[in-house]
């Protein structure tokens, strides 16, 4: 174990989350910053001069300990980041939070917030941990966070180990058992929030943690999501499998989506999405739907002749029928299928993946959590949040669907996990080309997520599972 070290710089611009993410990584137990300054590059909304000391402490025992001093000589425990109780502090204190769960998984993070903040911490999945006390007048929490059971530790960093791989199609790439899909950084999930800073780092802490499907579209922005993954991988294309879709079209937020499988717009939009992504090759090119108005077979022997070409190397389809999958097939190997397969969405399982499986043909959930649903933590849902128009997600619908989430968590609580990593080990236990690509902006949700890849459940806890009421509400 590294001793404890002290890092000091002069100005918060030198320390961005990167930075932060590596001091952490390499359990350096304290950095502080002495000049009095602002910290735009840890949150790009502050201005003014904020704090003077900052420490970060990660324990060298079984519990990794975070705290933030604001004042000099002062004793404030993370959550008083500034002078001022605001936004701006809480922003810096996320950003802390994130890292140090990221750098911490597999182990419990133990903390003392202002008591005022406590909703705040809940949200990262801490809970009380003991009474209230009051310290330089200022009411306090003791709150943890819980150790993601089954995540194996390296002994060299403390960070947790490279999941476990799949092969995702036969005589296919082997991929990390969880992948990432990255649709949220650009579109559709409060797009207000989007960060690209913050994106590209958590897909730098994806590849780091071996989660090495890394799955965007076109559509994503538009154009907007490939561009961000393609600068996430610059200096790293080869440590990861990259997929990406083609034939969808729209020309931004509040205008229709459109489909657009002509052959010509194939042949155009792999040429734009190469440039886009900063690769000469894409490893799976996938139909993001199939375009009633043109033939699938013209549309598939255009992504075939991409192949032949050397553009890309294998091609896939999205929310296809078994019908649909024949004829594909009957040109080129259809190497997967992405579609929708969750606790609360279980279609494929009845056809689409009996043929994945019969065919060698790897299987991608998306939204394996429910869009967000599964995982008991999601918040209130912003107007300009996609799922607001979705029917599972009004009013009356999740609050009869929340019978579904207290089932998981039952049975989370049971195997000392949380519920997002038995939604994903359930998807994982439906077979083993089955890679899900949940999405995620926040990096203690990429550690959980990927802890679900240790998860192991035994016959009796899938029944359970399987047993779950049917959701109320279609999926769109």
């Amino acid at each position: 174990m590294v001793s404890a070290q002290e890092v000091r710089v002069s100005a918060w611009e030198q320390i961005d989350t990167a930075t932060a993410y590596a001091l952490l990584r390499l359990r350096v137990d304290v950095f502080v910053v002495e000049q009095e300054c602002a910290y735009p590059e840890l949150d790009g909304r502050d201005t003014e001069p904020a704090t003077r000391h900052l420490w970060l402490a990660d324990a060298s025992g079984p519990t990794a300990y975070l705290r933030v001093l604001a004042e000099p000589g002062g004793g404030h425990r993370i959550g008083r980041v500034c002078t001022r109780l605001d936004v701006r502090g809480q922003g810096l204190a996320a950003r802390l939070v994130e890292h140090a769960v990221a750098a911490s998984a597999g182990a419990a993070i133990v903390l003392d917030a202002q008591s005022h903040l406590r909703a705040w911490y809940e949200r990262f999945g801490f809970a009380v941990g003991g009474p209230a006390f009051v310290e330089d007048g200022i009411p306090h929490v003791p709150m943890t966070r819980p150790a993601h059971y089954g995540r194996p530790m390296t002994e060299s960093t403390g960070m947790p180990a490279r999941i476990a791989s799949r092969t995702l199609w036969q005589d296919g790439p082997r991929v990390g058992a969880i992948g990432l899909g990255c649709m949220g950084m650009s579109w559709a999930y409060t797009p207000a929030e989007r960060d690209d800073d913050r994106s590209v780092a958590l897909i730098h802490a994806a590849i780091d943690a071996g989660v090495t499907l890394i799955d965007t579209a076109d559509v994503y922005g538009p154009f907007h999501n490939e561009t961000l993954v393609g600068r996430a991988l610059a200096g790293r294309r080869d440590e990861v499998t990259l997929a990406t879709k083609v034939g969808l079209v729209t020309e931004g937020a509040g205008h229709p989506v459109e489909r657009d499988g002509r052959p010509e717009h194939v042949r155009a939009a792999v040429e734009a999405s190469l440039m886009r992504l900063g690769t000469d090759v894409i490893d799976l090119y996938q139909l993001h739907r199939v375009d009633e108005k043109v033939p699938v077979v013209e549309t598939w022997g255009a992504m075939a002749e991409l192949v032949d070409a050397g553009l890309v190397r294998a091609i896939g389809m999205s929310e296809v029928d078994v019908a649909t999958l024949e004829q594909a097939h009957a040109i080129h190997p259809v190497a997967t299928v992405q579609s929708e397969l969750s606790l609360w969405t279980r279609d494929p399982l009845a056809d689409v993946l009996p043929w994945c499986e019969s065919h060698g043909a790897g299987f991608i959930p998306f939204s394996p959590l429910g869009r967000g649903f599964l995982t008991g933590t999601m918040p209130t849902v912003a107007a300009d949040d996609f799922r607001s128009g979705l029917p599972r997600f009004t009013e009356q619908a999740q609050a009869a669907n929340q019978a579904i989430v207290e089932a998981v968590r039952g049975v989370a609580q049971r195997l000392g996990a949380t519920p997002a990593q038995v939604a994903l080990a359930w998807c994982l236990a439906q077979g083993e080309r089955v890679v899900p690509i949940p999405g995620t902006r926040r990096l203690e949700r990429l550690a959980e997520n990927t802890a679900a890849a240790a998860l192991s459940l035994d016959a009796d806890t899938l029944a359970v599972l399987d047993a779950l009421p049917a959701p109320v509400g279609a999926r769109y």
